[in-house]
């Protein structure tokens, strides 16, 4: 982010550049289509506010990234126990409610791979660390890919619920990632 002292204005500004690039990867379909000058234009600023906050087009989704892995790994806070999962669970959803809207837009377009690769890549890095310490599956031979298969499938559940293809809501999501969990990593 470049500018320094964010006030109420500067991130009421930064708020609406996120939002109108969110809309315009929506409708676009590709990061690579957006523009600066569409940007500016439809969120209606000038260049140099644009710039003020952001490098480029591709500063705005780095930004947006950086932000949920920030913000879902920001304590860097080893997982210890079954609650520490959960509550990470819960965290992860509580986040994405709070900020549906953003998500809703850019998770609906064709832009979010990037994204989600990292997103599930530090999720399973995260779940990993705790559950390879568990004696019942530290010697599992099957550890990574369950791990890998439970964090594709919430995240997959999170992305069609935010295109809008799901028949769940997030909560439902949160509910049943806990059940699948307990089913799969008996960690005790």
């Amino acid at each position: 982010m470049k500018v320094k002292n964010m006030n109420k204005s500067s991130a009421k500004t930064k708020k609406l550049i996120i939002s109108t690039f969110a809309e315009l990867i929506k409708e676009n379909k590709e990061l690579n289509k957006v523009t600066v000058s569409e940007l500016v234009k439809r969120a209606d600023i000038n260049r140099g506010t644009f710039y003020n906050h952001f490098d480029s087009i591709y500063g705005v989704a780095e930004e947006v990234e950086a932000d949920v892995i920030k913000v879902l790994f920001e304590d860097n806070k080893n997982l210890n126990s079954i609650d520490d999962i959960y509550n990470y669970l819960d965290n992860v959803i509580s986040y994405l409610k709070e900020n549906e809207e953003i998500y809703r837009l850019l998770l609906s377009s064709q832009e979010p791979q990037i994204f989600l690769k990292k997103l599930t890549a530090s999720i399973l890095d995260k779940l990993y660390a705790f559950l390879s310490n568990c004696p019942k599956l530290a010697k599992s031979k099957s550890l990574k890919f369950d791990i890998i298969f439970f964090t594709d499938g919430v995240v997959n559940h999170v992305l069609k619920y935010f295109n809008g293809s799901s028949e769940y809501n997030l909560d439902d999501i949160a509910i049943y990632s806990k059940k699948i969990f307990d089913l799969l990593f008996e960690c005790n």
